[in-house]
């Protein structure tokens, strides 16, 4: 069985029969991606670290602040 055929197969399985797929997968430890735990990192080209970036955000208040001040900045306000 070629690559192709085997995904051909997988795609006709039931959601059942992909979670058992998974399961086997996990526990042999082979490489799979599991979508649901999977983490998104959008990494900063700067490689500024978290606590400097903290350090630099806004609190509420400030956020706040700043909204109403553009909104007041408006030209239609």
């Amino acid at each position: 069985m070629n690559f192709e055929t085997l995904v051909k197969h997988v795609l006709q399985l039931s959601d059942i029969e992909k979670r058992k797929l998974r399961s086997i997968l996990n526990d042999n430890e082979l490489s799979i991606i599991n979508e649901e735990a999977a983490l998104y990192i959008n990494a900063s080209a700067k490689n500024v670290e978290f606590d400097k970036k903290w350090e630099e955000s806004l609190d509420s208040k400030q956020f706040k602040d700043k909204a109403i001040q553009h909104i007041n900045s408006l030209p239609w306000k």
